[in-house]
């Protein structure tokens, strides 16, 4: 184990850090450990798939479920820093393709072909999700530069396997025969497995490998069971036929997801509880602490403006996987500029999303307009998180609750304003405001610290 001065940074100075964590909630309760995470991670999916798709949709499940785990752990430690590298990790399974993959549901010739391919692409967010999950938790085990190397070995792996398997098609999940799509499940894969075995020849720590593992099988299960229900919708006849199954295999996604990872993170807690306290007591302070908070929100906003930008301008199928390595990298260095990156990146990301709506429908006189808007919307959320950081009053419950609840009435205001509406489809609508409210309940069931009796 390395020295805890190489480790990652904090941002509050001492009197404000312990202000925010002296009553740090905290269960022990296996009840709470798989039904928060499994309830938030499936209404974070719900939402991804209606205000941000692709890999920067996933942002919103992935920093709900890290929020979530760190809130049951009663985690203090650079929660910031934590919060990004899980949130970000659960983005590099976005890049992947899957609509055609799910048509082969509709004939039955096909289906076991596509209920086989989903699968595999939920084993692969999975593993490349949680094994990342796990390093946010155990990242003061390593230096910068080992976690560094690893990354790169991640994001070459991932970039190798997708040219020598996912480019020639020599596993392809997708349709050949009609606009086939490119795909990359083969290359994340690989490239996730290649960061967990790194990890564990460092021979630092075995949560990591844990949660990739734990990972890998929770989002098989949940891809693999939930795509049944797109299966059964389209064997069954109209009205039935058209209905939402395409959000209930997401909502069972998320669950099932978010219920392994609870899981994992409640076998584990003890061995992470002592690893958070032992940060807790050499824990340096935030070099950006002192930022004025005119720069760090100048300095927030940059990262999350151009992580974007890069993600879709670099010429690159793997492009996030880029992306995300050095987001991971920024944020070992600082705790504010973590939760920049785990925050207002998630929020800026279904900001766009929903603007570039509004840009299709006219609302602006040009499609490029939603750029402006989307920083003037992004403004005051980076300068919140900043303000709140930098105050030592940004805890994980309030950040959960913030961003689930924000997340939330824009994916209902989505759904309002697309063709079809709340009043002529009310079950999306009525899902995600039954879990946000569960949510919130099994937030406030949490108790405070003070009053928990756990042993690390």
């Amino acid at each position: 184990m390395t020295s805890h001065s190489t480790s990652t940074v904090a941002s509050q100075d001492d009197s404000s850090y312990l202000a925010d964590h002296s009553h740090r909630p905290a269960s022990d309760s296996l009840a709470l450990f798989l039904l928060l995470p499994a309830v938030a991670m499936s209404l974070g999916w719900g939402l991804r798939g209606t205000i941000g798709g692709g890999q920067i949709g996933a942002l919103i499940p992935g920093v709900i479920v890290m929020l979530s785990l760190a809130l049951l752990l009663g985690w203090k430690s650079s929660l910031g820093i934590v919060a990004a590298i899980g949130t970000v990790g659960m983005g590099l399974g976005g890049q992947e393709t899957y609509g055609q993959t799910i048509g082969f549901l509709r004939d039955p010739k096909t289906v076991v072909w596509g209920l086989s391919g989903l699968t595999l692409k939920g084993a692969m967010w999975g593993i490349s999700g949680g094994v990342l999950v796990g390093l946010a938790f155990m990242h003061s085990k390593y230096r910068w530069w080992e976690i560094a190397v690893g990354l790169l070995v991640m994001v070459g792996v991932t970039l190798l396997g997708r040219e020598l398997i996912d480019k020639p098609k020599y596993v392809y999940f997708s349709n050949l025969l009609d606009k086939p799509r490119e795909e990359a499940w083969v290359g994340l894969t690989l490239g996730g497995l290649s960061l967990l075995i790194y990890l564990l020849a460092l021979r630092r720590e075995k949560v990591s490998l844990q949660f990739g593992l734990g990972g890998l099988v929770a989002g098989a299960a949940g891809f693999g069971i939930g795509s049944l229900f797109l299966a059964l919708g389209n064997a069954l006849p109209k009205p039935y036929f058209g209905w939402q199954w395409w959000k209930m295999m997401e909502f069972t996604f998320g669950a099932l997801y978010g219920l392994g990872l609870g899981a994992i993170a409640y076998r584990l807690r003890r061995e992470m509880r002592t690893v958070d306290q032992e940060m807790s007591e050499f824990e340096p302070l935030d070099p950006l602490a002192k930022l004025p908070l005119e720069m760090m929100t100048i300095l927030g906003l940059s990262v999350a403006m151009v992580a974007i930008q890069l993600n879709f301008a670099l010429d690159i199928r793997t492009s996030f996987t880029v992306v995300a390595a050095g987001l991971i990298l920024l944020s070992l260095r600082s705790n504010q500029l973590g939760w920049q990156v785990a925050l207002s990146l998630t929020i800026c990301g279904f900001l766009r999303d929903f603007l570039r709506g509004g840009a299709e429908r006219d609302w602006f006189d040009k499609s490029y307009d939603h750029w402006g808007f989307l920083v003037v919307m992004t403004l005051p959320i980076v300068m919140i998180v900043a303000r709140s950081v930098s105050k030592g009053r940004l805890s994980s419950a309030r950040a959960l609750l913030g961003v689930t609840w924000l997340a939330t009435l824009f994916g209902l205001a989505r759904i309002t304003i697309s063709p079809t509406s709340y009043f002529s489809n009310p079950f999306v609508s009525t899902v995600f405001l039954v879990e946000a409210v569960a949510t919130t309940a099994l937030v406030l069931a949490i108790p405070s610290r003070e009053d928990t009796n756990y042993t690390v």
